[in-house]
């Protein structure tokens, strides 16, 4: 980010300073201290490295860069998608900031390039070309209207947690519902007096225009518009957004203390202090959210307890929380958070909480229930543990033909599941039919070969 900004024409103070901000920022504490977060930390790193080779190769005219952005694109949007953006960031540098008869071939070589890459991607994320989306979320159970009316609600609560990095969670599920919302009365004019003043307080106006636009456009493939995504608002989604709304209060910030300086006719020394005093307060006020939070992360439990304080909503929290009391032999708990976990997701239709519930039941010897609720996690999300887990009630009720239809059914579903294929395999032996159970054993092996000591099963059946 520091050598980036550097290629933007930033001085080096400039530069640190920003980029120290956004190193110590607590909104970023999901993409580096969350294991799962590694997506994050690549997307960005090889985003960033794209936009540095496509300005070298505009620089110096060589083709070999150019190539080279075009590829880190690729690899930063099979990182994680969120990726997908940054050709029109990279767009819109050259449209505001180079002259049009300096644009050479190589450069609109590349930015077709880099256009086309992302474009196929959005489409093939978009449109059903793979599969059809399944995401449970609050706002992926919602109507077009109500996503694209949640935005301006969607964008204060990304400036709050910029502004103000307090009551951090993981997930954010709001919708709005009415055109009558604050967040659309008051929220819009906010937003457009927001963006107005910092750019047109800010010179040179281009420069303040792109990085608000990058914060804009950085944003665009978690509005939830044309793909609902699994939760309303997520911090991590700020990772690449954040340094273009980073930049331009930065600029808008030392440029306001500058006019104070003309104003109040105070020496360049002292204005030094003021900036240097104003940025070791932020320094220590962002330093100290980003500790306190990291202390929730030290414990899954506490992590859950604080989240779910803070958003009841998330259905996958109480379901997390019942897995970590499931493993502290806290049974009773864990029964009432996958309880939770079912009654607030949309439509009572969380299948992964469905299915631990059943697990439940059939541990207190409730049976039916069990049953009940793995046919619901099968009916809502086609969970696969939730076929085996049925399987499982057949082999001991002796309904081995009922288990075989249910575990054949999740075979074509996830064909490739090893307690699938594990559990059939051995199914269609002891129901006499070796050749189905050696070709999906023979198919185990070679996907996990110390999986149940199943080199050592073929060898004896076989």
């Amino acid at each position: 980010l520091f050598y980036l900004l550097i290629k933007l024409k930033f001085s080096k103070l400039f530069s640190y300073i920003v980029t120290q901000v956004f190193a110590i920022h607590p909104i970023h504490i999901e993409a580096v201290t969350y294991i799962s977060g590694r997506g994050d930390l690549l997307y960005l790193t090889f985003s960033l490295l794209c936009f540095i080779c496509f300005i070298i190769g505009s620089e110096k005219k060589s083709i070999i860069q150019h190539i080279l952005a075009s590829l880190l694109l690729i690899i930063a949007i099979i990182s994680k998608e969120n990726s997908v953006s940054l050709p029109v960031i990279i767009l819109l540098y050259v449209f505001l900031f180079q002259k049009r008869n300096s644009i050479n071939k190589s450069q609109i070589y590349s930015l077709i390039s880099l256009n086309l890459i992302s474009f196929c991607y959005a489409m093939y994320r978009v449109l059903p070309l793979s599969n059809n989306n399944t995401t449970l979320s609050l706002i992926a159970d919602s109507s077009f209207w109500e996503r694209l009316i949640t935005i301006p609600h969607i964008f204060i609560t990304y400036i709050r947690l910029v502004f103000l990095p307090v009551f951090l969670h993981m997930e954010y599920h709001f919708v709005e519902k009415s055109l009558f919302s604050p967040y659309i009365l008051i929220g819009i004019p906010f937003l457009a007096i927001f963006f107005y003043l910092l750019i047109n307080k800010t010179a040179p106006k281009k420069q303040a225009l792109f990085f608000a636009l990058w914060f804009i456009i950085g944003l665009s493939p978690v509005l939830n518009i044309a793909a609902p995504l699994a939760s309303t608002v997520r911090e991590h989604w700020l990772y690449l957004p954040s340094i273009g709304l980073f930049i331009l209060l930065a600029k808008t910030i030392s440029q306001s203390i500058n006019k104070i300086m003309l104003k109040t006719r105070l020496s360049s020394h002292k204005i030094s202090k003021l900036k240097l005093i104003l940025f070791i307060i932020s320094i220590l006020y962002l330093s100290t959210c980003t500790i306190i939070r990291n202390k929730d992360w030290q414990e899954p439990l506490k992590l859950y307890e604080h989240d779910l304080f803070l958003e009841p909503r998330s259905f996958l929290l109480h379901n997390n929380r019942g897995v970590e009391h499931f493993r502290l032999n806290n049974m009773i708990k864990a029964k009432e958070s996958f309880k939770m976990a079912v009654q607030v997701s949309p439509r009572q239709s969380y299948g992964i909480a469905h299915n631990n519930l059943g697990v439940i039941y059939q541990n207190e010897d409730n049976i039916e229930l069990a049953k009940t609720h793995f046919l619901k996690s099968i009916e809502c999300n086609n969970y696969e543990l939730a076929y085996t887990n049925l399987a499982n009630i057949f082999i001991k009720e002796n309904k081995l033909e009922d288990a075989i239809s249910h575990l054949e059914a999740g075979n074509k579903i996830h064909p490739n599941d090893i307690r699938i294929l594990y559990k059939l395999g051995l199914l269609y032996y002891y129901t006499k039919q070796p050749k189905k159970s050696k070709a999906l054993l023979t198919k185990l092996n070679s996907l996990h070969p110390n999986y149940n000591n199943v080199s050592e099963i073929l060898r004896k059946l076989f």
